[in-house]
């Protein structure tokens, strides 16, 4: 399914029946990564698997989006579906925008949030060392005989992420990275269920710390093993424990 909003077509699939639950995919992936929350879902739940703007079949907005404009996007396919009272379930990325969303707006009954993005990680003197390089050689990027090598170092600093991504994405994911939601998180006043692998190095446990302390009704439950994907890595307990997350409801830890 298709509809347009800001200018953009975006790309979606709708499937079951009952309370509605918004899925939103990581940075660099698309909805089909959140089939199998589709399978575990779509018997009980209406479920809205959305292809994010610049993923997927998806356009890329037309200028660097901020977390703000994805949040507004999100308010609009909202508002345009006549969805009332969701359940919102993120991985990654789609955790900052759904973070922010529900810090700043009511329609939202809970969320589940799995390897959440949303904080900036902890810099060390290797990270800040890695900086000055780039800004270094960025400044010999045209000088003849070298900036044939100067330019190829500049193409493959940043991370996977980044080096993947189109010239306008990377201004996104610029955006993305440098806002922290630390400072709007206990504005969330909905039950949120933080799910995170013991090996991730995407978003390590600290994060997910954070997020459970900071966040009013929260619980914390890291899969040991598990990696950045710890939802598709264990989907038999991640449908385990989102289905008694949905049934039950969670107070603080």
């Amino acid at each position: 399914m298709e509809i347009i909003i800001d200018n953009m077509v975006v790309n979606y699939e709708k499937s079951g029946q009952g309370q509605p639950v918004i899925l939103m995919h990581g940075w660099g992936q698309n909805l089909e990564m959140m089939y199998s929350i589709v399978n575990n879902l779509s018997n009980s739940y209406l479920v809205y698997n959305i292809d994010l703007p610049g993923f997927g079949y998806s356009d890329e907005p037309s200028y660097p989006y901020t977390v703000s404009d994805y949040v507004e996007f999100l308010k609009n396919f909202i508002e345009i579906n006549k969805i009332i009272n969701p359940i919102i379930i993120g991985h990654s990325f789609g955790c900052r925008i759904a973070l922010k969303y529900a810090a700043f707006n009511e329609n939202v009954d809970r969320m589940i949030l799995t390897g959440a993005a949303g904080l900036k990680s902890k810099k060390n003197i290797l990270y800040y060392f890695r900086i000055y390089l780039f800004k270094f050689f960025r400044n010999f990027k045209n000088f003849p005989f070298i900036k044939h090598y100067v330019n190829e170092y500049i193409e493959n600093s940043g991370s996977e992420d980044y080096r993947n991504s189109s010239p306008m994405m990377k201004e996104v994911l610029k955006n993305a990275i440098n806002e922290d939601a630390q400072p709007y998180l206990n504005n969330i006043k909905v039950p949120v269920l933080l799910i995170f692998g013991s090996e991730d190095d995407a978003t390590p446990i600290w994060m997910g710390e954070v997020l459970n302390k900071e966040i009013k009704q929260s619980k914390l439950i890291i899969y040991d093993g598990a990696s950045h994907y710890a939802y598709l890595e264990r989907n038999d307990d991640f449908s385990r424990d989102t289905n008694n997350f949905l049934k039950e409801g969670i107070i603080n830890d």
